[in-house]
């Protein structure tokens, strides 16, 4: 299916400035473009835009708030029309897109530097997320951006992993209340985070973790617990923020490791223990009709009815709303909570999660000199040494 098919946003809500910008945006990052980017086809069409500065700022602004600065910047340099762009539009674009790559080059030395610290040790770790999907499943890692180094480490020897981080200059960012499964962790402000992670999400279990280990492949996720992770940690607790987790789970199915290797029926069951049935449907279903990914019927059908008629009716309407998703504007509370219900196969969960998320923004918001973010995990955070000292605070990042 062409690209066209994921950036069709027609909401009247947006005005037409807006929804133009939305829809190049959408169909710049769809996979098949960047599949076409990548093998030298240019088929991104010059917006209609392409001269005005006003609208570049727009743009670049959405990219940002949708996490897809990089990949969307390097697909519209690649294009023969963007030498017929403005010079200082150009010089801009240009300018973000080498910051964007500055960063990628750390993230890949941030892991190297802490994995090698770990792996000394003997310690073993999967790499998570964005550090693992970019150069396994992606065209090119440019194309999947990120913004931190996400590691998992055994839950017995997370504070062994965290001590030999700390001696090794890693200090700790931000708070480790109770129950948190994950810490963030820099070797300096002007460097990128790792995130240490004891459990993959919140919830999960000492059984699960150790299932999820047994299924681990050399440094990385058995591919159906790849899948299933993506779905929770994109829509079940993050809401779809940004299209680029559509692509990670694009780029993993439609891999020859997935397609070879991966069971159906595996996969419906580990979506299935971990409260994701409503959520793997929206998305695999969104997927299939409007990406062309290669999902089974028989597996939407089979979710669909896990997930419940009414649920899935009501999530249905959403499907054909997608400027909500990936809206120019932020995304309403009301919109968020509804969301949020909907995505989570049981109603309390939804709720103590809320609960959860809400004490932790109170217990954050209280810290010294701290600003009200819009999210726990958004915004300045003090940043302690592993053994206690205070030292400068740097930004927390966002979410890979």
């Amino acid at each position: 299916m062409g690209a066209e098919a994921l950036a069709v946003i027609a909401s009247t809500s947006l005005d037409i400035s807006d929804r133009v910008i939305s829809d190049f945006v959408l169909a710049a990052l769809h996979p098949e473009t960047l599949c076409k980017v990548s093998s030298g086809e240019l088929t991104l069409n010059r917006p209609s835009f392409f001269q005005q500065n006003e609208a570049w700022d727009a743009l670049l602004g959405y990219a940002e708030r949708i996490h897809a600065t990089l990949p969307l910047l390097s697909v519209i340099s690649r294009n023969a029309w963007f030498a017929e762009v403005a010079p200082p539009i150009r010089a801009k674009i240009e300018t973000a897109l080498r910051r964007e790559r500055a960063i990628l080059a750390l993230l890949e030395c941030e892991l190297e530097a802490a994995l090698s610290v770990l792996q000394r040790a003997g310690l073993p770790c999967i790499v998570l997320k964005g550090m693992d999907l970019g150069p396994r499943y992606y065209p090119e890692c440019i194309f999947r951006p990120m913004r931190d180094v996400d590691l998992l480490v055994p839950s017995a020897r997370f504070e062994e992993a965290l001590s030999l981080l700390a001696q090794n200059g890693y200090a700790q960012v931000g708070p480790l209340p109770p129950g948190r499964v994950r810490v963030e962790l820099g070797r300096s402000p002007d460097l990128p985070t790792v995130e240490l992670h004891r459990h993959l999400q919140e919830g999960d279990t000492e059984e699960q973790t150790a299932a999820i280990w047994s299924r681990s492949r050399e440094m990385a996720l058995g591919i159906e617990d790849q899948l299933a992770f993506l779905i929770r940690h994109s829509l079940v607790q993050h809401l779809l923020e940004s299209p680029v987790w559509l692509n990670d789970l694009h780029f993993v199915i439609e891999s020859p490791e997935f397609q070879q290797r991966a069971s159906w029926k595996r996969l419906l069951t580990l979506i299935e223990a971990r409260s994701s049935t409503c959520a793997a449907w929206f998305a695999l279903s969104l997927l299939r009709s409007r990406v062309g990914t290669r999902i089974p019927q028989e597996l939407i059908t089979e979710l669909r009815g896990r997930a419940g008629r009414l649920r899935t009716g009501l999530l249905e309407q959403r499907k054909k709303n997608l400027d909500a998703w990936f809206t120019v504007a932020h995304r309403s509370p009301g919109w968020v909570i509804s969301s949020r219900f909907l995505l989570r196969d049981n109603a309390w969960d939804a709720v103590s999660y809320a609960i959860r998320r809400s004490a932790l923004y109170q217990r954050l918001s209280q810290r010294p000199g701290r600003s009200s973010p819009t999210r726990p995990q958004d915004g300045p955070t003090a940043r302690t040494a592993v053994g206690g000292t205070p030292v400068p605070s740097i930004d927390e990042p966002k979410s890979s």
